[in-house]
């Protein structure tokens, strides 16, 4: 009985984090290789874009290098791959079964909002950009990402 309820809520969790990535308004979910062949616009003299695949490449680098693993994610891209958005969800060795932080990522090549980081327990990511979370933080242009 107890490997069937491990079952049902390991479904229970990958849909309740799929139906956290709203894709209504013109984006569709994808794969991690739809990310990575999404392509990424020229640099310009002042602007430079972050390719959607090494923001998270980045973030889940940074996550597993704190111990921490990601156990679901789901992702999706709007507008020809204009902009991107994803959710991961994580998990410690040090945290209960029933609880799971969720990380929230947006991204955008027709600069409609910056690369972005979100981190609650539940986190809502809408291609309309709405969100809802715990901690937001935008990455601003002072951050170094390397390229």
């Amino acid at each position: 009985m107890t490997a069937f309820f491990e079952i049902g809520l390991s479904i229970l969790l990958k849909v309740y984090l799929m139906t956290n990535l709203l894709m209504h308004c013109g984006g569709s979910h994808v794969t991690r290789d739809d990310i990575a062949n999404a392509p990424t616009p020229n640099r310009t003299r002042t602007w430079v874009p972050v390719p959607h695949h090494r923001l998270l490449e980045l973030a889940q680098t940074t996550i597993e290098s704190q111990g921490y693993s990601v156990t679901n994610q789901a992702h999706g891209l709007w507008g020809n791959a204009g902009r991107y958005f994803g959710l991961m969800e994580l998990a410690s060795q040090h945290e209960a079964d029933d609880y799971r932080l969720v990380l929230g990522l947006r991204n955008s090549h027709d600069k409609t909002f910056p690369a972005s980081l979100a981190l609650g327990s539940q986190v809502l990511v809408c291609d309309n950009s709405a969100s809802s979370r715990a901690y937001f933080s935008r990455l601003s242009g002072e951050l170094y990402l390397p390229r």
